[in-house]
């Protein structure tokens, strides 16, 4: 049963919310892509240093000495592990980013969105063309997200830029 109150919230407003839910998931599998990628470089180091340490041992540049040995044969072990278990978290997590993506593409699809002006090309955005204020409620958001958020900034501009001249042929 659905309450009602003095906001009427419609079909859009429920697929914003689910939008914003999607981005949001979004978001942090992208740190967790982000996470697996360094421990991945991490593992392919530690797995490297541990056999560059077994091969010196084995031809003698390094004197044998066992706890070095188990070090290093530890850290090739290791190293292969965690580089296989962060492959595969990192294969799983790019499967499911693009599942949520191509949902977030379906639920935007299903909105009744209008064009206002002419579309502006992503392509020619960039900070130099930006204005302060839209740097400012930019400001670091993920590289993919950016350009959302500076299309949509700009697209407000072109509207509050109409909205003024109206006004002053009014």
């Amino acid at each position: 049963m659905m309450v009602q109150s003095g906001f009427h919230k419609d079909d859009d407003g429920e697929l914003h919310d689910q939008i914003l839910c999607i981005e949001a998931y979004i978001g942090e599998l992208s740190d967790v892509v982000e996470s697996c990628r360094k421990i991945i470089l991490v593992s392919k180091f530690a797995a490297g240093t541990g056999g560059i340490l077994i091969f010196a041992i084995i031809i003698g540049a390094i004197g044998f000495n066992a706890t070095v040995m188990i070090g290093a044969i530890a850290a090739v072990v290791g190293g292969t592990v965690v580089f296989g278990s962060n492959t595969s978290t990192l294969k799983q997590t790019t499967t499911d980013m693009q599942a949520a993506e191509a949902r977030r593409v379906e639920l935007i699809s299903k909105m009744d969105l209008r064009v206002v002006g002419k579309p502006i090309s992503v392509s020619h955005v960039s900070s130099a063309t930006l204005p302060m204020r839209m740097k400012h409620l930019v400001g670091d958001l993920p590289h993919r997200h950016r350009a959302h958020a500076i299309v949509l900034l700009q697209g407000a501009e072109i509207i509050e830029n109409a909205a003024q001249k109206r006004q002053v042929l009014l």
